[in-house]
Formats: C-alpha cells, structure tokens, sequence
C-alpha cells in the first residue's frame, strides 16, 4: 500500500542473496574407516526467540490540531518508563523447513507517560446552525497508562550463509489509553499495517512501517482514516565474554511516529529516544553469578 500526500512508503531492501556449492567424492576404503565423532549443534537460545525489555525513554510529543481548533501547535515531554515483548511464536508449515519459513509473532507493550491527547466537546448553542457544535478540547500533559499488543505474519527474505537478514510482513495492532480528563474510560486505537524489519545482527529489531487505522486520541470525529509512518532504529552491545546469548543485553532506541488523517484534520509526532535492558540478559548474568 501507499501513503498519499507527503508520506512516501518507507521500505528497507533486503540483501544479496548468497548460494554456494558442495563437491562430493567417493573413496573405497581398504579398511573400515574409524567412527566420526557427531558433535551436536549448540541448543536455539530461547531468548531469541521472547525477548522481554525493561526501558526507559525521553518522549517528544507534538500535536497540531489542524482545522479542527483554533488553537496553535502543543508540544509535551518527558520522562517514559515502560516494558515491552517480542514473542515468535512459530514458523508457519510449509512443505521444507528453512529460513524463509513464514513467522507469526505476538508483540505487546505498556508504558506510563505524560502526552498530549485530545477529545471532542460540546460547545455553546449556536443560534445560525441550530445546534451544539463540536470542538476539539486538547490537554498538553494528561497523564495516561498505555496498553498495546500485535500479532505479526513475517516473510524472512535475503539469506546470507542459511541465515535470513530482513523480513517483509503484515502487522495487526490493537492498544488502549487510560488517561486523566478524559470524558471516557478510555481511549482506543487500532491499525494495520506493511513493513520490512532487520533480523540479524547489530541493529536486529529495527523496522519501517506504514499503516491505516483508528485513533480516538485525536478526538472522535477525527479517529477513523489514519495514517501511520512508525520507524523504529535500535541496536544492541555485543554480548558479554563468555555469554551464551547472540546479543547484550542491553541496547538503545529511537522511535519515530507520524500520525495523520491527510485532510486537514489534527495531526501528531511522537519520538522517543531510550535505553532497554532485556529480561533475558539479566536472567544470563544471574546464572553467571550462581554458577549456573
């Protein structure tokens, strides 16, 4: 798909695919060949396949109301503490087992912050339209609890030496606000939407996103008929001497996003910019230190 106006469809290419070849030769013994010793493959790291990640975050929240309000553009900050999961559930049947095997992933994150939202109020009568017209009331700093999962289909592309180096998928995401001055009990999004993510090394985790939606904090009758630019860049320390783990523990992120509904209406950034410590990890460094 493709966002209208200025928002092109961010992609990332895949690299190079490599291929290699193998040269047999048989040899008749003239005695038995003594046994070859089988070494098993080193056990999967569970931890690639959940990754758990406590982080914190300076956020940068801006909101321009657009047509929908008299009032200027309202900006926000501040301090982000949250946790966030990436399971890969199972590779999808296929007839052969391999790398580009199709994955299902459940994501989820909450996170505690102070954002601009906005809702839609009744206003004075007025006498010309005969009615309560609406407006967009905006709050700068309301304090909100944030809850969101997806589920994620992705097709691994680009194997380098029987590893695959970035996936395209397909991502479904539902999340909920719970937030002070809200009318409501909560506000809601959803989206879905097309992506390409990094699987492998330094920056393993890092996407570019774009997708369609809901979001009711930008007040209701302006929820419906979103578009959402998501890029997130992250990247991870080298794993510890002596770690069992393809990764550190801990790591640093940016995570852009822009929200727009491409006709006037309000429109909002929000980056945050981070560090995560991962579950995992920790979990290797207190085995470490029991001598597990």
């Amino acid at each position: 798909m493709r966002l209208p106006g200025p928002f092109p469809l961010l992609l990332v290419v895949a690299s190079l695919l490599a291929t290699g070849s193998s040269v047999s030769a048989a040899v008749a013994p003239a005695k038995p060949a003594a046994p070859v010793p089988v070494v098993s493959a080193p056990a999967a790291d569970w931890s690639d396949d959940f990754r758990l990640s406590l982080f914190v975050a300076e956020q940068i929240d801006r909101f321009n109301p657009g047509v929908a309000a008299s009032a200027k553009s309202v900006a926000s900050g501040g301090e982000v503490p949250g946790i966030d999961f990436d399971w890969h559930v199972a590779d999808l049947p296929i007839k052969k087992k391999s790398a580009t095997n199709p994955r299902l992933y459940i994501e989820g994150r909450m996170l505690t912050c102070q954002r601009v939202l906005a809702q839609q109020v009744k206003t004075a009568y007025d006498s010309t339209l005969k009615a309560y017209p609406d407006s967009l009331e905006i709050f700068p700093d309301a304090k909100s609890v944030e809850f969101n999962t997806a589920v994620k289909f992705a097709y691994p592309m680009g194997v380098v030496n029987g590893e695959a180096q970035t996936a395209m998928y397909f991502r479904i995401e539902g999340g909920a606000i719970f937030a002070e001055h809200m009318t409501g009990d909560l506000l809601s999004y959803s989206r879905f939407g097309l992506g390409f993510q990094r699987l492998v090394g330094t920056f393993s985790g890092s996407y570019a996103e774009v997708c369609k939606g809901s979001d009711a904090t930008f007040g209701s009758q302006h929820a419906s008929g979103r578009y959402v630019v998501h890029v997130l860049l992250q990247g991870n320390l080298a794993p510890p001497e002596g770690s069992k783990r393809s990764r550190s523990n801990l790591g640093a992120f940016a995570d852009l996003e822009v929200n727009t509904d491409n006709a006037g209406g309000p429109d909002g950034v929000r980056a945050l910019l981070g560090l995560k410590l991962e579950g995992a990890g920790l979990f290797d460094g207190l085995r470490a230190l029991i001598g597990m």
